[in-house]
């Protein structure tokens, strides 16, 4: 293409659609790198949605008028303004439409003007600005388009181009600004969005080759580094606001004074955070995160109509790209494993199983059932741990199924969820071994503690040293019974003074897991009186939720 002297309406709708077109196919990946300022994973569809709203709005305008096709682009960001990201990039298009209000068509200089005011505008709009943003950014490349434009012969492609380089530059040092951004090792992900609307307009205006080369090696690390993931602990203090809350406010008549507008931004910026307010003849967008969405809505209508009211739960928005980040990021080594009891699944859960499969009632899941989990785990060693023999045989059934594939498989074989729990403790991963030698190595190092079961008796049972009737409360290991009686307390107490007392054992610590049929109050009395009773033995008390089982308990 020709060097462009002037730009008209029809020349600026084509660099808007080619921005939105590179922007859009690359939302997923700005998305992944959404820290700041909440870790909710939805800058790259909010900032898409943003200018998409633009590109709907002028798509089938035929003015060339470039103010005209400026102010409907702005328009259209306004309305279709989505998040943080998204307000701020509609601010940017309404800046650079003010600059170009009173022009048909625009030089590289009027368009170095408009990319300033457009970055003023957008730092006016938020309340509280930080440096190391999209912010930073804008201010950043209207400088250096400024800079660039004193040269009447150069053509705007190459102002682009040279001005991307400088933006992957400036981006690359803003994760300094930001402590966030430096922890994950990320760039800002509003910032690199807006590098992309502006790689798009280039790849409109040439397709020279030396423009990819410039950029090759740039994007090419830029998408293969690894994200570091986000702690619950970070989470937890990043979204110390968990809803963010958008809308229109339409102030009625059109005569509310200065001082009642800024009384509702005032009280926005006290009950939340990342405020954006921006006043538009007499239409106002907000968006804030706050802990309570109803004292936004409710304080908007004492001075307005209030309309296309979106509240979203940032803390539920970044469980869920936790849980798809964990998908995604390929593993050497994933577990699986077993479970009865919603207490001993969040246990699994936080000693870094990758699937549980719910073990139901009778603790016999389907060979199927574990196939499905095994497609899950993004990984290329896979160990299931059963927890019950009952699954053994359908977890082996599995392995042998997927031999062929490129997953490899192995089966640890947990007799009890204790034993399970202790695998996952003890587990040391070496890289270096493969996963025969690796379970060889978990089942000789693991399987040291005692594990019994109390349970009731549905039928009677006669022993050499027991008479067992219907309902009587059994205390059980896996090939003995150790001890019973009608109550449960007593047949526990019965168990521990024949294990305990046995000089051949030398046993410490104990675990204990209540079921669903126990409540917690009942379980703390008999706990405590077994410490009271047992003062040289560690004991813990957690909730299993497991349905068959009065307790699990574990000694070792």
């Amino acid at each position: 293409m020709n060097r462009l002297l002037y730009i008209d309406g029809q020349d600026l709708k084509k660099l808007i659609l080619a921005g939105a077109q590179e922007l859009n196919n690359n939302k997923d990946f700005i998305d992944s790198l959404n820290v700041f300022p909440v870790p909710d994973g939805d800058t790259g569809t909010n900032m898409s949605l943003t200018i998409l709203s633009s590109v709907d709005t002028i798509k089938n305008i035929e003015n060339k008028n470039i103010n005209e096709i400026a102010k409907k682009a702005s328009m259209g960001a306004l309305k279709g303004a989505r998040g943080n990201s998204g307000v701020i990039l509609s601010q940017l298009f309404r800046g650079f439409y003010k600059s170009l209000e009173n022009l048909e068509k625009a030089s590289l200089k009027d368009i170095a003007e408009a990319c300033k005011k457009a970055s003023e505008f957008a730092y006016s709009a938020v309340m509280r600005p930080k440096e190391g943003t999209i912010l930073t950014m804008s201010r950043e490349i209207a400088n250096k388009i400024f800079q660039e434009s004193i040269d009447e012969n150069i053509s705007l492609e190459k102002v682009l181009l040279d001005t991307i380089i400088y933006g992957h530059k400036i981006l690359i040092d803003s994760k300094e600004l930001l402590p966030a951004l430096k922890q994950a090792d990320v760039v800002d992900s509003g910032a690199r969005g807006l590098l992309f609307i502006l790689e798009g307009m280039l790849k409109y205006l040439s397709r020279d080759s030396d423009f990819e080369i410039s950029l090759e090696k740039l994007l090419k690390k830029e998408k293969n580094s690894d994200i570091k993931n986000i702690s619950k602990e970070e989470l937890e203090e990043n979204i110390r606001f968990g809803y963010c809350t958008e809308l229109f406010l339409n102030i009625k008549d059109g005569n509310k004074s200065d001082d009642e507008i800024n009384e509702l931004k005032e009280y926005l910026e006290k009950i939340g955070d990342s405020l954006v307010f921006v006043n538009d003849d007499g239409m106002i967008k907000i968006h804030v995160h706050s802990n309570n969405p109803g004292l936004v809505l409710e304080k908007s209508l004492e001075i307005g109509d209030i309309d296309d009211i979106k509240i979203e739960n940032m803390r539920l928005q970044n469980k869920k790209l936790t849980e798809l980040n964990k998908i995604n990021t390929k593993k050497n080594i994933g577990f699986i494993s077993v479970v009865s009891g919603n207490g001993f699944s969040d246990i699994f859960k936080e000693l870094g199983v990758d699937e549980i499969v719910d073990a139901g009632y009778s603790f016999n899941p389907s060979t199927q059932d574990i196939l499905d989990a095994i497609k899950k785990v993004n990984a290329d060693n896979i160990f299931i741990l059963p927890n019950n023999k009952n699954t053994t045989l359908a977890s082996q059934q599995a392995c042998n199924i997927l031999r062929d594939s490129e997953k490899k498989v192995c089966v640890i074989e947990t007799e009890s969820m204790p034993e399970g729990i202790d695998v996952l403790i003890n587990y040391i991963d070496n890289s270096d071994d493969n996963i025969d030698i690796a379970c060889k190595k978990i089942i000789e190092t693991n399987f040291k503690k005692l594990v019994i079961e109390v349970s009731l008796s549905i039928r009677e049972v006669k022993t050499d040293n027991l008479i067992i009737k219907t309902g009587d409360i059994l205390c059980l290991t896996k090939n003995n019974i150790i001890s019973s009686d009608k109550f449960i307390d007593v047949a526990i107490e019965k168990m521990f003074n024949l294990i305990i007392n046995n000089k051949n054992n030398d046993y410490s610590v104990t675990n204990i897991y209540f079921g669903n049929k126990i409540k917690k109050n009942e379980a703390e009395k008999m706990i405590e009186s077994l410490k009271s009773k047992y003062k040289d033995l560690e004991m813990n008390l957690y909730f299993g939720g497991q349905e068959t089982q009065f307790y699990i308990i574990s000694i070792e």
